[in-house]
């Protein structure tokens, strides 16, 4: 896979995702002062999109986001030891 100055490069590859952000941090780095205003104000246009997202679900989403509340524990101790196995 070649190298590109884009924000998600290697993001549809799931052995990439977990460089993503160091490799955004690199390309970064390496632009002059000049540059990285724009390249830090598109990564803020997409901070706040992805957060406008988790916030507010799709439709379909929306309804797996009420069941799953539904159903889950309401009990502190009982879901951080579900969480946390026997540990």
């Amino acid at each position: 896979m070649t190298s590109s100055p884009g924000l998600l490069t290697g993001a549809t590859e799931r052995s990439m995702r977990p460089c993503i952000s160091w490799s955004t941090a690199e390309h970064l780095s390496s632009l002059p002062v000049d540059g990285r205003a724009g390249y830090v104000t598109e990564l803020d246009r997409l901070a706040s999109v992805l957060a406008y997202l988790v916030t507010r679900p799709t439709f379909p989403t929306t309804l797996l986001v009420r069941t799953a509340r539904r159903l889950e524990q309401r009990d502190p101790k009982s879901a951080t030891a579900a969480l946390l196995g026997d540990a």
